[in-house]
Order: C-alpha cells, then structure tokens, then sequence
C-alpha cells in the first residue's frame, strides 16, 4: 500500500537549507485514528430564540459591498469581529503559527507541500513508505526527528511487514529538535511542556459570540442539531465570530464573512469549499507573504477556521469497486479505524433522503491524473478547501484523479488525504492556482498579523513574559 492513488488502487491510511533522501524500513499500513461521530439529530434549531425570525436577504446585486445596511463604516464594523485581534499587528497573537500539525505523520506528504512552518509536539515518526514532501519552511519538533531511524511494526493483518524504499523530504530551512521554546510549539499553560491542543468544548458554548446565515438557516451563537450549509456564487454562507453547531456539519460551495465554526460532531466537506475573496496564493518568499497578508487583512478578505471535536471527512468516502478502495475502509486498516468504527456513514443516517441524496452533493472533477493506466476511479474529488482544519481525532478523504490545496493549515491527530499528484500534468491547476504534480496546505500569513482563526485554542499558544 503506497502513499499515493497508485494504478493498483493500494490506498489506504494510515536556519541551514537540508534536503534529507531516506532510505526506510516501515511498516505497511497507515492508520491508527479512532474517531466516532457526533449525535445522529435528524432536526435542530438555533439556541438564540430571535435567530429563527426569517431576515430579507438583500437583493440589490449593485450594492456597494464595503458599505454596511445601516451605514455604518465597514472597516469599523469588522474591527469588532472578535476573530481581528484589537492588538495591532507588533502584538504576540495565541493561534498557530503553523501550517501543519499532525500526531501520525505516516501518511501525510503524499507528493505534498506545505508552504509554511510545520510543529510537532512530540517525536517524528518514521515515514510511511513512497512519501514524497516539500516543507517551504522551518520544522519545529518538541522531541527527536526520526525519520531516519525506521522500526519495523505489526500490520493489521498480524504479519509483520517491511519493505524498503526511497523516502524524500525537502525542508527549505532547518529542522528543530528539542525546541521546546519556540512559539510555534504548543504548550500545556500549566506543566509549559509541549501538547497536542484541545479545545475545551464542554465550556465552549458561553464563549461564542458570532452568527452564521445560509439560504436555509440562520442563528446566533450556538445551533443545535445536524446542518447542512451549501452556499452558492449569488448565495453564499454568511459567517462572522464564532458559532457553535451541537451535531454534525455537512458544508461546501462558497462562504463570505471572517469566522470560526466550532463542530461537536463530524464535519463533512463533499466537495470545495470557496472563499467569495480569498488572499491566497501567497508569495513563496516570505516578506512578501506578509506585505499581502497585511493588504488581505485591511480589506476583510475572506477566512474561516473549522474544528471538530471528531473528524473532518472531505469528498468521497465511499469504497467503489474494482479497486477503488476507501480511505477508511482498507484492507490494512486497523478494525478499530474502520468505517464502521469511525462511524464515518453516520452522516446516511440522519441527511435527508440519506445515501442516494447526500451523494449528489459530491463534485464531479477530473484533472486527468490517472498516470499510465485507466484505474477506473470514482470521478468524486475536491480541488480546494479555504480554511484552516482543526480535527481532535482525523482529517481524512480523497481527491480522486486530483490534486488539492487547503487554504488556512491543519491540526489533527491523524491526517489521511489520498490525492493523484503524482500523475497530474505538469501545469497550473484551474482551481487552486498551484502547479498541479503536488498538493499543498498553505499557511495563511494573517494569523501572524491578528487573524484568530481557531481562537479557542489561544491557551496553548501563550507567550511566557521575560
């Protein structure tokens, strides 16, 4: 089982320049997540009585977008959503200062780059074999990088199992060992020793202050019960602040608006989801990352941070035979990481008109990344997803025939994303802008600036006074 959507459909989860080539013993298999679903709600409702009153949408198509209803001056308005830190930008802002942040790393640079700093809080695993990554930044690591120290472990199958491959990692600026004092390291406030972060959900709902409106839906604060948000170019999900959803959230197409959506349950993402006005791409050098950053920011573009207190699930889920084998549900994935363990087809259960219903949201993408052979593969696939991901337990899914950008960053336990880079053509990709041979999770340079996305993790990200 390699780390790409091979021709043999073998998928499954699982300050000096230095450039490491590493030739690895490792184990086959690529997963140890265990994440369950959030309640199984067939029906919810705002916490916020007034949000159920029906609100007018406004219809004038010429209205000036900088220039709020009551006339009030937008830049003043949007100061007050309280995902802009009032700081300024010279003061230390608690969110990640990284692009990636994954425990189980095995699985994760699958022809992947991340333009951005990676932290890890504790030791780096050896690769799973086939991996191929690009880091266009520094890698901050509370332990010991042992990438090229591999050990043999037990497969799902009971069998141990070995195999020997060339390993490619690129790290444009140095690797970091034992840096248990760097900002980009998060910390438990109490033992200042480095921690995974986790968001403090049972105490979340009395620090939600935002609303979120959608052609179906609108609320304050706190929803719930399961959603479904699909937003469309003359439509788009309206986001402010943070809210909280007390269930499962199904959402893709475009959103508008500066906001944190904090998610009890599953968060699926069938297909791409849009920023109206994104920043991204940024520059590669990063002076001139932070100089539009800076513009991005002055002008209200764009952001949104989405957390789970399980999983982010994103396009298809679902095993296609011949060989079109799911993500979750691989011959060599542990039982305890199945689909059914995971309860990942949950979402069937409680979306209206289930399976047949919830498929037609899938987006249908084929960039021809099918290499030497026609592997027959599902045409379900998403290009680009404009937020930074935050999952307690994994973000998993697949880009099929494809490759992908997600916008923003990723925190999560286990991350286990299948993508055809490899096979793609040697050009520019139509969706998220990048050369299509890799995929990529860009940092978004606004959070060193006073953009919180993810704000509920601010405790970990604190800066000691001398």
């Amino acid at each position: 089982m390699e780390c790409t959507d091979d021709p043999l459909g073998r998928d499954g989860f699982g300050g000096t320049s230095m450039k490491l080539w590493i030739l690895a013993l490792t184990l086959i298999g690529c997963s140890s997540a265990n994440f369950s679903g959030g309640p199984g709600q067939t029906s919810g409702q705002p916490k916020n009585a007034d949000a159920q009153k029906p609100v007018p949408r406004d219809t004038d198509s010429n209205a000036d977008k900088n220039t709020p209803n009551d006339g009030t001056d937008s830049a003043a308005a949007d100061r007050k959503n309280p995902i802009i830190s009032d700081g300024g930008e010279d003061s230390p802002h608690q969110v990640p200062q990284f692009g990636l942040l994954v425990n189980d790393l095995q699985c994760s640079f699958c022809h992947l780059k991340i333009n951005g700093d990676i932290a890890s809080t504790t030791d780096v695993s050896p690769f799973w074999y086939g991996s191929h990554g690009v880091v266009d930044g520094a890698w901050f690591v509370a332990g010991d990088f042992k990438g090229d120290t591999p050990t043999p472990v037990t497969s799902s199958l009971g069998t141990n199992v070995t195999l020997g491959i060339q390993i490619s990692l690129t790290v444009s600026d140095s690797i970091r060992e034992q840096d248990h004092t760097a900002p980009a390291i998060p910390k438990n406030k109490v033992t200042k020793k480095a921690e995974f972060p986790v968001i403090d959900w049972v105490n979340l709902p009395s620090k939600m202050q935002g609303s979120l409106k959608s052609s179906n839906i609108e609320f304050k604060d706190t929803y719930v019960g399961n959603l479904v948000l699909v937003g469309t170019d003359s439509s788009p999900i309206e986001v402010k602040g943070e809210v909280l959803i007390q269930g499962d959230l199904v959402i893709k197409g475009r959103y508008k608006g500066m906001a944190n959506i904090y998610v009890t349950g599953n968060i699926y993402i069938p297909g791409d989801l849009l920023a109206t006005e994104s920043p991204f791409p940024y520059s590669s050098n990063p002076t001139e990352a932070m100089e539009q950053a800076r513009v991005a920011l002055a002008n209200n573009l764009d952001a949104l941070g989405l957390a789970s207190a399980q999983s982010i699930i994103i396009s298809d889920f679902d095993t296609h035979a011949p060989g079109n084998v799911s993500v979750f549900n691989h011959e060599w994935t542990p039982k305890e990481d199945s689909l059914e363990a995971l309860k990942v087809n949950q979402v069937y259960d409680w979306f209206p008109g289930g399976k047949p219903a919830f498929a037609k949201l899938f987006d249908k993408f084929n960039l021809g990344c099918e290499g030497k052979e026609n592997r027959g593969r599902n045409d379900r696939s998403f290009s680009r997803v404009d937020a930074y991901l935050y999952a307690a337990k994994a973000v998993g899914g697949r880009a099929n025939l494809n490759s992908y950008a997600i916008n923003g960053g990723v925190i999560a336990n286990h991350f286990h994303i299948i993508a055809g880079a490899e096979f793609c053509p040697d050009s520019i990709h139509p969706v998220h802008g990048l050369n299509a041979r890799y995929s990529y999770v860009n940092y978004d340079w606004r959070m060193k600036l006073g953009l919180l996305l993810l704000k509920q993790l601010e405790d970990y990200f604190y800066y000691p006074t001398p």
